[in-house]
């Protein structure tokens, strides 16, 4: 009785432990976001196994091609996140939380800072960390 009633408060014990120590699920960063195919650019019927298998290749294509990783969102090390992320936005993609110039993590950025001057928007105000 003794051994079971210690192997129970032990592994009570070692689950507070473990659960303590677990800071919890992390949002996703800001450089994996939500990106979507504007309507005018997207030829595919995502509703359908084939159109969406397209998207999905088209997606994985011009990421790559930005030198951006398709998962990760992230930009490779030979690349500069800003001028790949224009690229994905010039190729007909676009981030949720707006134009990604327009974000805190790459408004310094000299990439961003001549798309936000060629659009008239050099006197932004930079966006605060949420």
């Amino acid at each position: 009785m003794k051994k079971a009633l210690m192997a129970a408060l032990l592994i009570v014990a070692t689950a507070t432990l473990a659960g303590c120590g677990f800071k919890g699920f992390k949002p996703v960063s800001d450089e994996a976001g939500n990106w979507r195919l504007k309507k005018e650019f997207n030829p595919y019927d995502t509703m359908t196994d084939e159109g969406f298998l397209n998207y999905v290749r088209k997606q994985l294509r011009d990421f790559r091609e930005c030198g951006i990783d398709p998962v990760s969102g992230l930009a490779d090390s030979q690349h500069d996140a800003a001028e790949g992320y224009i690229c994905i936005e010039n190729k007909g993609w676009y981030e949720d939380a707006g134009p990604i110039c327009t974000q805190h993590w790459l408004f310094d950025k000299p990439a961003c800072v001549e798309w936000r001057k060629e659009r008239g928007l050099e006197h932004m105000p930079k966006p605060e960390w949420k």
